[in-house]
């Protein structure tokens, strides 16, 4: 199973830690830009998330009429001009360009399709974890590497950097084991029934909802603030960053260790 997904989990490392890298100080890199504004910054770090909503449902659709493959390689050539075009922004508005094309190469739902296509139904639920895992590492070390080396270099370069990886996670998409031909019935779903009467995924949509948004928001005003209140320099805001994710790693676990002993996973949640 390992060997079956380690490509897409390659892919999905290079492609999640180029998109996190430049979350730490983009803030600070937008606002610095020609004609931006709070709204234009704040759109310059949110619009990818935004549009990639947009597009998850399109791709998903289309990687089941026209495959896996083809539209994980299409959704990486888009991420990677997206952010050759964010490398190469002078303005403000060129980098909301380059955030917006980053979102439209939308691969999150067709890469789960693809792992649940390649991998046999008793070891999905491995494998699924196995890619959250990789996720969850790439954001980690985007994090210290990100503070780090855009304090040093600038948030310009770690588009440039971004851009990289890109490059290597397409080339591994390009690699990747052709589909597994399945068959596939499309029918229409009840919104309402569903989802929006669903009271259990309601409250985890809007628990998400939340949680992301505050902080979104600590990655918006954070480093602003301290830098223009001279209690960090852009150099050191590695100071705000890694030990907060060094004390989310450690509580994470336990966490999900007790509620899984105590079998009452609601509550830790």
């Amino acid at each position: 199973m390992f060997k079956q997904i380690l490509p897409i989990n390659t892919i999905l490392f290079f492609r999640f830690f180029g998109l996190f890298i430049v979350l730490p100080l983009i803030s600070l890199y937008a606002s610095q830009l020609k004609g931006s504004t709070p709204f234009l910054v704040g759109l310059a770090i949110g619009g990818y998330g935004l549009i990639q909503a947009i597009f998850q449902i399109p791709f998903g659709y289309w990687s089941d009429k026209y495959g896996r493959k083809n539209l994980i390689i299409i959704g990486s050539i888009i991420f990677l001009i997206g952010s050759i075009v964010a490398y190469l922004a002078n303005d403000i508005y060129i980098l909301l360009l380059g955030r917006f094309l980053q979102g439209v190469g939308a691969i999150g739902s067709v890469v789960s399709a693809y792992v649940s296509d390649q991998v046999r139904e008793e070891k999905r639920g491995s494998a699924m974890a196995l890619v959250g895992g990789t996720i969850a590492i790439s954001f980690a070390l985007s994090m210290i590497i990100g503070s780090t080396i855009g304090g040093y270099y600038g948030v310009n370069n770690l588009f440039l950097l971004t851009s990289i990886l890109a490059t290597i996670a397409l080339f591994v998409s390009i690699k990747l084991p052709k589909d597994i031909k399945i068959d596939f019935k499309h029918s229409a779903i009840n919104i309402k029934t569903n989802i929006l009467y669903n009271s259990t995924i309601k409250y985890l949509l809007f628990s998400s909802l939340v949680q992301k948004g505050i902080m979104s928001v600590i990655f918006t005003i954070s480093p602003y603030i301290l830098i223009k209140a001279n209690i960090l320099s852009q150099k050191d805001i590695w100071q705000l960053y890694i030990p907060s994710m060094l004390l989310g790693l450690i509580a994470m676990a336990p966490a999900v260790i007790i509620g899984e002993k105590k079998t009452d996973q609601k509550l830790y949640f």
